[in-house]
Parts: C-alpha cells; sequence; structure tokens
C-alpha cells in the first residue's frame, strides 16, 4: 500500500529546520582589515591596510608612538580609488632619543573601533639604500666601500655579473667593505648593492633596501652607471 506523508508535517519539518539553522555571523573586524607595516629606515613608517568589508568607507586611523607624544589622527592619508587606504607617519623617539619605539594604532569605522594594534616599528625595518658606493681596484679583486648605517644588525650586499653572466653573483658583510674577488681584468662587470637585516635580530618580515644604480667597470674604469 502507497503511503502518504502528511502535508502539516512537511510544513512542522520545514519550520523546526528554520528554527535551528545557526545565523551567519557577522566577519571579525580584526580578521576583515589586514594591515602592512614599512618602517622605512626609522624615519618613517607607512601603514597600510586592506578593508575589503568595508567598501567606499573612509576608515580613520589614530596612533601613538609609545614614549611619545599624546594620541594623534593620521595628518597625512594615502588613498586607493578615492578612498584612505593607508598613513604615513614621521617616527617619534623616545625620551631616550631611541628610534627603535612601539607604535600603537587604532582603525575605526566613524565610532566604531574595529581594532586595535601595538607593534614594534624595527619588526617592519627597510633600511635606507647604500649611497656614493666607493671602488678599491686591485690587480683580481675589488673591494667596495660606503657609509654604514647608524643602526647594527645589518648586511651589506654587493652583487656583480659579467656581460658573459646570466646570474648575478653575490657577497656580503656586516660593515660596509665588502670584496670582490676572482674578477677577470679584462672582463667588463656590473655591481649593484643593497642593504638587508639579519633575521637573528630584526625577524622575518623586515625588507631588504633598493639596490643601489647598477655601475659598470672595466679594468678599474667605471664605464657608466644605471638606474635599477
Amino acid at each position: 500500500m502507497r503511503r502518504f506523508f502528511p502535508s502539516w508535517a512537511a510544513a512542522a519539518l520545514l519550520l523546526l529546520g528554520y528554527l535551528v539553522a545557526p545565523e551567519e555571523s557577522e566577519p571579525d573586524p580584526e580578521e576583515a582589515v589586514q594591515l602592512q607595516f614599512i618602517n622605512f629606515n626609522f624615519d618613517t613608517v607607512w601603514v597600510t591596510w586592506n578593508a575589503s568589508q568595508y567598501p567606499g568607507t573612509n576608515l580613520t586611523f589614530s596612533y601613538k608612538f609609545r614614549g611619545g607624544a599624546a594620541r594623534s589622527k593620521c595628518q597625512n592619508y594615502t588613498l586607493d580609488q578615492g578612498y584612505a587606504s593607508g598613513c604615513v607617519l614621521e617616527v617619534e623617539p623616545d625620551e631616550d632619543g631611541a628610534r627603535d619605539v612601539i607604535l600603537e594604532l587604532s582603525l575605526c569605522n566613524k565610532t566604531s573601533a574595529l581594532l586595535k594594534r601595538s607593534v614594534w616599528i624595527s619588526d617592519y625595518l627597510k633600511p635606507k639604500s647604500p649611497e656614493d658606493l666607493n671602488f678599491l681596484w686591485q690587480q683580481e679583486a675589488v673591494t667596495v666601500t660606503c657609509s654604514n648605517l647608524s643602526y647594527k644588525g645589518l648586511l651589506y650586499e654587493v652583487q656583480y655579473r659579467s656581460d658573459f653572466d646570466f646570474k648575478w653573483e653575490s657577497t656580503e658583510q656586516k660593515t660596509c667593505s665588502v670584496t670582490v674577488e676572482n674578477l677577470d681584468a679584462d672582463k667588463c662587470y656590473y655591481f649593484r648593492a643593497r642593504v638587508k637585516t639579519m633575521e637573528s635580530r630584526y625577524g622575518s618580515e623586515t625588507y631588504p633596501s633598493d639596490w643601489s644604480e647598477v655601475t659598470h667597470w672595466q679594468g678599474g674604469e667605471r664605464k657608466g652607471t644605471q638606474q635599477q
């Protein structure tokens, strides 16, 4: 015999399912906004945010450097499609003059705080590019020197290649006095330099400096420069 399912029972099951179905939760503001930090040589800090959950909204950024002045609102926003997407801050040293300070920040949507964060700016350091490189040539070697930056925990990297090389070779030192050996005096060589942080001192989220300009040498004679 064929069995029939009463209509009232089907309606009851649908209603029960509606009552027990979990509600969709609102996104966690801390997860909805991703922050990126770049500390340029302990001079300025650039904080950017990706607020995809809040399209068409100008979020408000406020901050203070621990040990410095009172909390301030951002005075130098960067824009993306007409809306605030970042803030550039001048680093304020602490009372002892140290520039490796803690940045305390908050990001708000009108009066609602989306997130608050405290970070050491050194964790996101990008050193200044080496400048005024000097080349001291010997027979089959050259020593590249420049002024050391004012803080420690850095590696000064020199890369070089000849006209016949497809890849750059690299050598580095803890001070800006780097010797490259086993060069052929008859070949043309290209050199460039940058500064990197030591992970043991600053962690893994830092950035290398931009490369210096590329200089072109042959037989100890400078042939020209190229911008990166």
